[in-house]
C-alpha cells in the first residue's frame, strides 16, 4: 500500500496538484518522499487526511467531465490512509479503535469551514496552487 502511494505521488503529481491545495499537496508529497522506515514511522495524520478528502470532493464537484479520472487518482491516497490507520491501530482493542475513529470524525467536523471554502471556490490560488480548471494537464498519467 505504501509503495502504491509513493508511485501514485510520482505518477499522478499533476492531477494531485490540481485537486489539492498547495499546503495539502506539499504535506502529501513530503510523506511520500520520506525514506522507507519501519512501518510505525509511516503516518498520514487525521487533519491531512481530512484536507485531502475535502480537496478531492471539491475537485470532483468542479470537474463533472473528469470525475472518473479524479476518483481513480484518489486510490493511492486512500491506500496510504489505510496503511497508516492499520499501523496505528494494530495493537489497540476495539474500544480504543472506536475512540480513534471518533477522533477522526471530530477532525472532519472541525475542518468543515475548509470544505466550505474549497467547495464554493473561495479559496485563493497561489502561483503554485492552480485554480481547479475544467481539464487535467495533458501530461498527467492516470495509471496507478
Amino acid at each position: 500500500m505504501k509503495q502504491a502511494f509513493r508511485r501514485g505521488c510520482h505518477d499522478l503529481e499533476e492531477v494531485w496538484r490540481m485537486a489539492m491545495g498547495e499546503s495539502t499537496f506539499a504535506a502529501v508529497r513530503g510523506l511520500a518522499a520520506r525514506p522507507d522506515e519501519p512501518d510505525a514511522a509511516f503516518h498520514l495524520d487525521d487533519e491531512l487526511w481530512a484536507r485531502v478528502v475535502y480537496d478531492f470532493a471539491a475537485c470532483h464537484k468542479r470537474n463533472p467531465l473528469l470525475r472518473g479520472q479524479i476518483m481513480r487518482s484518489f486510490t493511492p491516497l486512500y491506500l496510504a490512509r489505510v496503511a497508516s490507520f492499520v499501523l496505528e491501530t494494530e495493537s489497540m482493542v476495539a474500544s480504543e479503535v472506536e475512540e480513534r475513529i471518533e477522533g477522526l470524525c471530530q477532525v472532519f467536523e472541525r475542518l468543515k469551514p475548509y470544505l466550505e471554502e474549497r467547495w464554493s471556490g473561495e479559496a485563493k490560488a497561489s502561483p503554485q496552487e492552480p485554480a481547479i480548471a475544467g481539464t487535467l494537464p495533458p501530461q498527467a498519467s492516470l495509471e496507478v
